[in-house]
């Protein structure tokens, strides 16, 4: 169970301390004692009225009674922050247990061992206190404080509400304890234990510290200042970060404390703006006044608790000087290397801290950025568990976060009805950018459910789907929903219209108007809005259609489908609300073309480059990361991968890729642009190019025309014939 408490400072008033009284209940407990006899003997015991003299075993049999009762014991302590305590449901305690002869006329049962067998209900580790002992202290000297639970760390933190954190000693995940330092300001204190990977738990035990008399109270007229109520803001820094001190200081003394000064003590801090101490008005006995000191932690300091001494000097009416001194605290943080930027769930509120399956919930969350940088597009999501979408859908955008910067959010959300009863843990989310890539961590929170009383009306959204999972706008869809009857009291005349409902009641008479406002994000389309369902009998279930069309002004983003149902259960009417989530995803509006003309057809082998316009034609930037290019019959030898920057609206780049076609044939060269669209999602944008290959031309060398040249040897030879003939004739030649 949640609860919030809010912790007021008051000045000159009273100190006034709440005590709830809780009665003592009979509780039947399972005994086995070591006889003869092995089944074991229910003995029903009363936890016996709590004594100032209690012995051990009362001690630890009213702890482990404790753990049977469903719902432990609460006191009024105002606290500073919320903190949510995970119940565990037991279902058998064991206790041995011998007879003690040795006791006057009676026998008493001795405590050796017990046990509580418990359901685990959620497979998330999250970290459980059952106890912290002791539960008085005497401020005067220190102490230890022992925790004992479940899911423990290293760095698991113990803070005192009004107090501030303790040093630690980590034991084992059942085990820690914590140094109870001296003088504590009197009075109840709540224990906070918190771990950043395992959530935080409210110890069942409180501690009472009282304030030992001093000396100086037993002369009579002196004024006694001690320092309460104290918080550090923020509670939790890195070396040389900034932290502001905020504490009352309180008159327990019988006289007025005149002259005051607070100051900071020889530490690993220094004041943050020079003012190292501060002087403060008179304060009458049993008053108070509220100081804020703003400190810087040393850049030596390591993570872990780190103390701050104050010191309080004043004097009385007299002129009598007195002193006194408290010791402060704060945590630091691991640095984190130079870059990182770090997205934690800092605190959350449910409203109402108890909801039934089937009801609204609105979920108040603060995300913190613990890193050195900028998160940018912080978005957070609900993941599948108890939660499901409400009205504003299941994603909520943060935008950037700077380092150290807390963003507040409100997420209205439903209680899944499959939900079971008990405290139950949700899952979320949490993704953002850093050096234009996604980082993703996750967060929980934890809600009390109750018990649906099955006998009065229950309707149900038991599953709807959409016949796209990612709709685009403009797009027609159909919508198909079950409805369930989970109770146990027949609905008739169920009439379903797609849109808000809202109900007016009218001032001059007693009657009450409820209307249905159309959904423009969703429009119904091939019929009307209404849909007479009729009747659906207790446990019977319904399932319908409608067809829409997505408005075509919607961004990317989960968007709420509405539905308003109104139906007759034993003569009631009633009206009620249903949400669906549906997912739209907008293209954005990239165009990809090639400034350089190639030759058609391409030869095989040789080299071409080819440069890309890569061109944002809307007005809103895309935060484009790579350039991948691949292809078929063809290597790439340059530009395969190419990284990107966020492509400004109207803006473009241009890219170059070189490649080698490798045979004849056709050609395919696919360039793809990843980009992150709001969602946090990769997504990518392609384009394709085709052409053709041709073989590259064999190139030999022309040999010469040996007809030509063996016809003007023929006909050199005749000629030479002829002449030798002609000479012979003459007596001239042979």
């Amino acid at each position: 169970m949640l609860a919030l408490s809010l912790s007021v400072m008051m000045v000159n008033a009273q100190e006034t301390t709440e005590t709830v009284t809780v009665e003592p209940e009979v509780i039947e407990t399972e005994v086995v004692t070591e006889t003869a006899t092995p089944e074991p003997t229910i003995v029903e015991t009363v936890t016996p009225e709590p004594q100032v003299t209690e012995t051990q075993v009362a001690t630890e049999v009213t702890q482990v009674a404790q753990v049977v009762t469903e719902e432990p014991t609460q006191t009024a302590t105002p606290t500073a922050t919320p903190t949510n305590t995970p119940t565990a449901t037991p279902t058998v305690v064991v206790i041995e247990a011998t007879e003690d002869t040795s006791s006057s006329g009676n026998g008493s049962a001795q405590l050796i061992s017990s046990s509580v067998e418990t359901e685990d209900e959620e497979e998330d580790v999250e970290l459980f206190v059952s106890y912290t002992e002791p539960t008085t202290y005497t401020n005067s000297v220190a102490g230890t404080l022992s925790i004992v639970g479940a899911n423990f760390t290293e760095l698991t933190t113990v803070r005192l509400d009004g107090y501030g954190f303790l040093q630690t000693t980590h034991i084992n995940e059942s085990a820690m304890t914590a140094i109870l330092p001296t003088l504590i300001p009197a009075g109840k204190y709540s224990i906070d234990i918190s771990d950043p990977s395992n959530g935080s738990d409210t110890s069942p035990n409180t501690l009472r510290v009282y304030e030992e008399t001093l000396e100086a109270t037993a002369v009579p007229g002196q004024p006694t200042l001690t320092v309460r109520n104290f918080s550090a803001s923020p509670a939790s820094i890195l070396p040389d970060g900034t932290t502001t001190l905020t504490f009352d200081v309180y008159n327990a003394g019988n006289r007025t404390a005149q002259g005051i000064v607070v100051s900071l003590g020889s530490s690993e801090f220094a004041p943050a703006n020079g003012q190292a101490s501060v002087t403060l008005a008179d304060i009458s006995p049993f008053g108070s006044y509220t100081v804020s000191l703003a400190v810087t932690a040393s850049s030596s300091l390591t993570e872990g608790i780190a103390t701050i001494p104050v010191s309080l000097a004043f004097r009385d009416e007299t002129g009598q000087t007195y002193s006194n001194s408290a010791t402060l605290s704060v945590n630091i943080l691991e640095e984190e290397e130079p870059g990182n930027s770090q997205i934690v769930l800092d605190s959350y509120l449910v409203t109402p801290n108890v909801a039934y399956p089937g009801d609204s919930v609105s979920v108040q969350a603060l995300f913190k950025n613990t890193g050195s940088e900028t998160a940018k597009q912080v978005l957070v999501q609900v993941s599948d568990g108890v939660l499901i979408a409400g009205s504003q859908g299941n994603a909520f955008s943060l935008g950037d976060i700077p380092a150290g910067s807390v963003v507040p959010v409100t997420m209205p959300l439903t209680i899944a009805s499959d939900a079971e009863a008990g405290s139950q843990a949700q899952s979320l989310a949490i993704s953002y950018l850093q050096d234009g890539e996604v980082n993703q961590t996750t967060a929980s929170i934890a809600l009390q459910i109750e018990e649906i009383d099955e006998e009065s009306p229950i309707l149900l959204l038991q599953s709807y789907a959409s016949s796209a999972d990612e709709l685009l706008p403009g797009q027609q869809f159909t919508f198909t929903l079950t409805l369930q009857n989970a109770g146990q009291v027949d609905m008739t005349d169920m009439l379903l219209t797609f849109g808000s409902l809202s109900i007016s009641e009218s001032s001059s008479s007693d009657s009450i108007t409820t209307s249905t406002t159309v959904d423009s994000n969703f429009l119904p389309y091939g019929g009307g809005d209404t849909i007479l369902l009729g009747a659906l009998p207790a446990g019977e279930t319904i399932t319908t259609t409608q067809d829409f069309i997505v408005s075509n002004d919607l961004s990317n983003g989960v968007y709420t489908l509405k539905m308003a149902v109104s139906y007759d259960a034993d003569g009631t009417s009633v009206e009620q609300t249903l949400n669906a989530s549906l997912i739209v995803n907008t293209v954005p509006r990239l165009r990809i073309t090639q400034e350089n003309e190639l030759d058609d057809p391409l030869t095989a082998g040789e080299s071409y480059t080819l440069s890309l316009n890569i061109a944002n034609l809307g007005d809103n930037d895309v935060i484009t990361t790579e350039v991948h290019v691949s292809g078929t019959n063809l290597t790439i030898t340059e530009g395969d991968v190419i990284l990107m920057e966020t492509l400004s609206g109207d803006d473009d780049t241009t890219e170059n890729v070189t490649f080698e076609p490798d045979e004849s044939g056709d050609y395919t060269l696919v360039v793809d642009v990843l980009y992150i669209d709001d969602l946090n999602r990769t997504r990518t944008f392609t384009q394709t190019f085709t052409g053709t290959v041709e073989e590259a031309q064999t190139t030999t060398q022309r040999r010469p025309d040996m007809t030509q040249i063996t016809t003007e040897t023929e006909t050199s030879d005749d000629d030479d014939l002829i002449g030798r003939v002609l000479l012979g004739f003459l007596g001239l030649g042979g």
